[in-house]
């Protein structure tokens, strides 16, 4: 009879990821992904990193590969970055133009960082992208953490009213003028060279696609070296790692490395923590968005908006059972019930706006197309 054929290395040039594996799913697990995404989320509320740092080595004890965790990560972070960007926006705390060109840059660490990972998969397999992840994770984070303990030490012993100056790395970088390379960012009030802006992104990037953790490298970077306020470079980061997780997703989509049943747990634990029927809810919702992220939060907006999912006395509820009427069967039609719901002088303005194409609207014009409606009519 034939012999069974021995065993062969991966060809060069086969997926870094294609022989890896992704983690069983069951209850245990469930329950401890989405409780590490509801951690996750509330570090991002605060500190603007999207939690990775947390996440990454939480998935990869629960034996997920490193290359998937990071991979999962990512993709988990842009929807969830935009929503907290949009919502910091509205209080005046986002540098939208630092935001993007940081994000941009950072786009091409982003590139660099996932080919070295992709590099050492090739080379050393799994056991060497878990060793490599697990060693940056500990320098990188001890290296931070020295920079954060030692400006806690100086706060501490401050005035608390005073209030706190402009590191003096960042006076310097703010008084360097490079002709021809000089942008004015609100959050520092300044003209800052791109020359210093350059490194910070790349850097931020690369550590995004390596370990998942962008923001706990490009906050502190902002606020040591470029100067930027507390409050503001925490939701800047949000900017930033919108444009990293959707590039990322991108590149480790193509790479098969995205386990996307990771992302959605850790997403929905993140928008509703810890509660009865999440599990259900994620198995209903992901048959329909097929783990498109954005559609995955268009759902879970329409179920809200139904009162499916309701929030009580600081706790989220979700149902035992979806029935066809609770969860349409595309986030199309989940759209057309929302715009039923529209009044008529509602439907007319966003009617108009869907015929200006990319023109936005003022309250004027909403105004003018309205005459006959109050101020307080056309606001709501």
């Amino acid at each position: 009879p034939p012999r069974n054929p021995p065993a062969t290395r991966p060809r060069p040039g086969r997926s870094a990821v294609e022989s890896a594996q992704f983690i069983e799913l069951n209850a245990a697990t469930v329950f401890l992904l989405v409780l590490i995404g509801f951690i996750g989320g509330m570090v991002s509320g605060f500190i603007g990193s999207g939690g990775a740092f947390v996440l990454t080595p939480a998935m990869m004890a629960l034996g997920a590969p490193a290359m998937v965790a990071v991979a999962s990560n990512i993709c988990h972070k842009f929807p969830k970055a935009l929503v907290g960007a949009v919502k910091r926006h509205k209080y005046g705390q986002v540098d939208v133009k630092l935001g993007v060109i940081l994000g941009v840059i950072a786009e091409a660490g982003m590139l660099y960082g996932k080919h070295l990972m992709t590099s050492v998969k090739h080379d050393f397999g799994n056991i060497g992208t878990d060793l490599y992840v697990s060693v940056i994770f500990i320098v990188v984070l001890a290296i931070v953490g020295a920079f954060v303990l030692s400006d806690y030490r100086k706060l501490r012993l401050a005035p608390h009213e005073e209030e706190q100056p402009t590191p003096r790395l960042a006076l310097w970088v703010q008084s360097v003028n490079i002709p021809g390379t000089m942008v004015y960012f609100p959050a520092m009030q300044a003209r800052v060279s791109l020359l210093f802006i350059i490194p910070i992104g790349f850097a931020t990037g690369m550590l995004a696609a390596t370990i998942a953790v962008g923001g706990f490298i490009g906050v502190p970077a902002m606020i040591y070296i470029l100067g930027v306020p507390a409050i503001m470079a925490t939701a800047t980061e949000l900017v930033i790692a919108f444009v990293m997780g959707l590039g990322g997703t991108v590149l480790y989509g193509l790479e098969g490395a995205v386990d996307i049943r990771l992302s959605m747990l850790i997403l929905l634990g993140s928008l509703f923590g810890q509660v009865a029927n999440l599990d259900l809810l994620s198995h209903e919702i992901h048959d329909i968005a097929l783990g498109n992220p954005r559609q995955t939060l268009e759902l879970a907006q329409h179920l809200i908006d139904r009162r499916v999912i309701r929030y009580v006395n600081g706790h989220w509820t979700l149902p035992s059972k979806l029935s066809a009427e609770d969860l349409p069967r595309s986030t199309a039609a989940a759209m057309q019930v929302r715009i039923q719901r529209f009044s008529p002088e509602a439907r007319f303005l966003a009617q108009a706006q869907a015929l200006a194409f990319d023109e936005d609207f003022t309250d004027a014009d909403y105004r003018a197309l309205l005459p006959s409606a109050s101020s307080r009519d056309v606001e709501l």
